[in-house]
C-alpha cells in the first residue's frame, strides 16, 4: 500500500494515522500505543515511503557509503571545499599517502552530493524546521574536539543527515493531509521535531529512517548497512535548541556543554553554516527531462547530445591501431609498459584498462561476442587522456594503456561510456543490446625502480574478473605498488 493511497482512518494496523480535525495535530491516532506498535507503524511507513519515494541509486550510495563514489561534479566544488574545512585528513593519519588522499576526496565528494541533493530537494531558507533539522545533522562535525578523530562524529552526522532526508520525503508524502501547517506551528517550544513526531503521530522517526535506508541498502550495490547510534533525549533536545539559536542572528550562543573544547567557536559554526547554505543556493542542479529540479539527474538534451557524439564517431580509425596479442603475458604488452615506465618523468602515472564483453541476460545472445567495443572512440579521445597503446587478446579482452590518467578519473570515463552505450539505441535497430561490457583498471603512481609491470597487468585482470562477477557495466579498480 502506498503512502498516497493509504486510507486516512485509524486502526491499530493502519499505515498512516487518521486526521483529527478537532485538534491542531493531523494524523494523530487516539490513545497510547505500545513501543512495539510504534516500531511496527514506523516500519510500515518506511517501506511504503521507499516504494513511493525512492532516491536515485547514486544518491542512495552517497548517503549509505559516500566514499564508494568516484565521480566529482564541478557544481559541487564549493560545497566540497566547505565540508573539507571540517574534515582534516591529517587528524586521522600523520602522513597522507596518495591513496588516503584519494579516499578522502571521494568521501568529501560523496558528502557534498548528499548535501546538494537535500538542499535542492527542499531548500530551507523559508522553513525553520528544515533549517534546524539540516543544521542539527551538521552539529556533530561542528563539535569535533581539537586534535580529535572525526570518524565517529561523521558517522553520527551521516545518520542525522539520512534522517533529515527521510523527514523531507515524509513531509512530501503527507502534503495532502496538511502536514506543512502542523510543521510550521509556532507553539512547539524547545521540543525537538523527532520527539514531536513521535508524541503526535506515534511514529519513531529514527526507526523509520533506519528502515527506509536499510531497504535502499538491500537494493544498492556496495552500500553499507546504516548503523544506528543511540543518543539520549537530552542530547536530541540540546542539539535542536542549539540549532535554533545558531539560526537566529541576534541570539547569543552557548555551545560549551555540547562542544567543549571544540575546534570551532559558536561564531565559527554560525558563519560556516551561512557559507555552506550560500554555496548550496548558488549551485545549479541539473534538471530532469520532465522539467523538475533534481540534482544529479542529467538533462535530456545533454544526455542525447552526449549519446549522439558517442554513436556518431566511427571506431574504424582506432581499430587499425589495435595490436593482436595472445594473452596478458604477451611480450608486446609487457615491453610497452616497461618502456613507458623507463621513459616517464618523475611524476609517473600509468593506467591499464581491460574491457570484456558479457552477454545480456535479457537477449538471446550467448557467449562472448568478438566485435570491438563501440565505445572505443570515447575511451581514446585525445582531449581526455593519452592512449599509449591498444591490444586485443585471443580471448577477446580489449586492453588500453594510458599515461597521465589515474584510476578514479579513468573509471569515471569508462562508466560514462558504458552508460551512454546502454542509453543509446543499438546500431541494428534492436531495443536490446546483445551484450554489455565490464572493465578492470589498475594504476601505478611513481613506481620504484624495482616495480614489476606484471603487478599492473595482474591487478587489471583481477579487477576485470571481479567486475564480471558483479555484472553488466561494472568497473573495478586498484592501485598497485
Amino acid at each position: 500500500m502506498s503512502v498516497a493511497t493509504s486510507p486516512f482512518t485509524f486502526s491499530a494496523d493502519s499505515l498512516v494515522p487518521a486526521t483529527d480535525c478537532d485538534k491542531a495535530c493531523p494524523l494523530s491516532p487516539p490513545g497510547d500505543l505500545l513501543p512495539a506498535e510504534v516500531e511496527l507503524r514506523s516500519e510500515r511507513f518506511a517501506f511504503a515511503l521507499s516504494d513511493e519515494f525512492p532516491v536515485p541509486s547514486d544518491i542512495a550510495m552517497a548517503f549509505l557509503n559516500p566514499i564508494a563514489g568516484e565521480e566529482r561534479e564541478s557544481t559541487q566544488y564549493a560545497t566540497t571545499e566547505a565540508i573539507s574545512e571540517l574534515l582534516n585528513p591529517r587528524s586521522l593519519h600523520s602522513s597522507v599517502s596518495p591513496i588516503r588522499l584519494e579516499h578522502h576526496q571521494r568521501l568529501v565528494s560523496g558528502l557534498a552530493r548528499c548535501w546538494n541533493w537535500i538542499y535542492h530537494r527542499a531548500p530551507w531558507e523559508h522553513d525553520t524546521w528544515r533549517a534546524q533539522s539540516a543544521l542539527q545533522a551538521m552539529l556533530p562535525l561542528y563539535c569535533i574536539q581539537k586534535n580529535e578523530s572525526w570518524e565517529h562524529h561523521l558517522s553520527h552526522s551521516l545518520q542525522l543527515l539520512r534522517r533529515h532526508a527521510v523527514l523531507i520525503l515524509w513531509e512530501e508524502s503527507l502534503q495532502s493531509a496538511g502536514i506543512q501547517s502542523w510543521l510550521r506551528r509556532p507553539d512547539f517550544g524547545s521540543e525537538s521535531l523527532a520527539l514531536r513526531i513521535e508524541n503526535a503521530f506515534h511514529l519513531c522517526i529514527n526507526h523509520l529512517s533506519h528502515c527506509y535506508w536499510l531497504e535502499l541498502a538491500s537494493q544498492t550495490q556496495h552500500a553499507l548497512l546504516p548503523v544506528t547510534s543511540t543518543r539520549s533525549c537530552e542530547w536530541e533536545t540540546e542539539t535542536w535548541q542549539l540549532a535554533s539559536t545558531l539560526l537566529r542572528e541576534e541570539a547569543l550562543v552557548d555551545a560549551t556543554e555540547l562542544s567543549g573544547n571544540s575546534a570551532l567557536s559558536a561564531v565559527d559554526m554560525r558563519e560556516h553554516w551561512k557559507r555552506l547554505t550560500r554555496t548550496l543556493a548558488e549551485s545549479k542542479p541539473r534538471t530532469r527531462a520532465n522539467g523538475g529540479s533534481q540534482p544529479e539527474a542529467i538533462a535530456e538534451d545533454e544526455t542525447q547530445s552526449s549519446i549522439s557524439r558517442s554513436i556518431d564517431r566511427d571506431p574504424a580509425p582506432y581499430l587499425q591501431k589495435i595490436v593482436p596479442i595472445s594473452d596478458r603475458n604477451a611480450r608486446d604488452l609487457t615491453s610497452k609498459l616497461r618502456d613507458l615506465l623507463q621513459s616517464s618523468e618523475k611524476e609517473c602515472v600509468i593506467s591499464l584498462a581491460v574491457l570484456r564483453a558479457i552477454p545480456n541476460p535479457s537477449s538471446k545472445s550467448t557467449g562472448h561476442p568478438d566485435e570491438a567495443p563501440d565505445c572505443i572512440p570515447e575511451l581514446c579521445d585525445d582531449d581526455i587522456a593519452t592512449v599509449e597503446a591498444m591490444f586485443r587478446t585471443e580471448q577477446n579482452d580489449w586492453v588500453f594503456v594510458y599515461s597521465g590518467l589515474d584510476r578514479s578519473e579513468l573509471a569515471r570515463r569508462i562508466r560514462e561510456a558504458f552508460e551512454q552505450r546502454k542509453a543509446a539505441p543499438s546500431r541494428d535497430g534492436k531495443s536490446l543490446l546483445s551484450h554489455y561490457f565490464v572493465a578492470g583498471v589498475s594504476t601505478v603512481i611513481d613506481p620504484t625502480a624495482s616495480f614489476e609491470v606484471t603487478s599492473l597487468i595482474e591487478g587489471a585482470w583481477r579487477c576485470l574478473d571481479a567486475a564480471e562477477v558483479q555484472g553488466s557495466n561494472a568497473v573495478k579498480t586498484i592501485e598497485v605498488f
